[in-house]
């Protein structure tokens, strides 16, 4: 006979429990096995529901199989196969992440068009965009430090290199940083729902 389909079946049993804690936010990857299992168990039901004349017994039991499609539904339009978090999750997270993405853009076009600059005048150690503490830095050497006006990051482990984030920059950098934080809070709103959708449905 066609094999039983429980490869992606998992011992979700921890999860549920946690589930029911008040404002508990289960990880993607917690959530992600109980869609699968989900899944699964609705092919169970599938195969067995075919076979009840072969398997009475078995089909009987299977009965009582819990499934909730609905559930299975939204942590698959929030999560992906990864365990990653998907712009569709939600509008709102669509949005900060395109807004990140054309800020991004955007940031990069400038710092490289300063970057070329300094390195015109030889200042730079390297012709590189890198980052220090999640924003764009040019590495400047340590001679022409105050000839590029911005923020020093860090320095180079010999010192002859500092880590600047140009004046131009800062305030793109900042606004990226705040979406960084609001898409982190979308985020944690989307886990916290799914979660309680979990302890309800458990």
């Amino acid at each position: 006979d066609d094999p039983l389909p429980v490869d992606l079946l998992f011992d979700v049993r921890t999860s549920l429990l946690r589930s029911s804690i008040d404002n508990f936010l289960l990880a993607p990857d917690e959530l992600h096995k109980i869609a699968e299992t989900l899944h699964s168990s609705n092919n169970i039901l599938g195969y067995f529901a075919r076979r009840i004349g072969r398997y009475p017994l078995i089909s009987s039991i299977v009965k009582g199989i819990q499934i909730d499609k609905i559930l299975e539904y939204n942590i698959n339009q929030a999560i992906d196969d990864h365990g990653a978090i998907k712009d569709s999750a939600s509008k709102e997270l669509s949005s900060i992440r395109r807004k990140i993405t054309d800020k991004n853009q955007t940031l990069v076009k400038n710092i490289e068009s300063i970057l070329r600059s300094v390195a015109g005048k030889e200042w730079v150690q390297e012709e590189i965009i890198t980052t220090r503490e999640g924003r764009m830095v040019i590495p400047v050497k340590v001679e022409h430090k105050h000839q590029v006006p911005g923020f020093i990051h860090s320095a180079s482990a010999s010192g002859a290199t500092v880590f600047v984030e140009p004046m131009q920059t800062l305030e793109m950098n900042n606004e990226i940083r705040t979406l960084r934080f609001a898409e982190q809070r979308e985020i944690e709103r989307i886990l916290r729902e799914l979660s309680r959708q979990v302890g309800e449905g458990r």
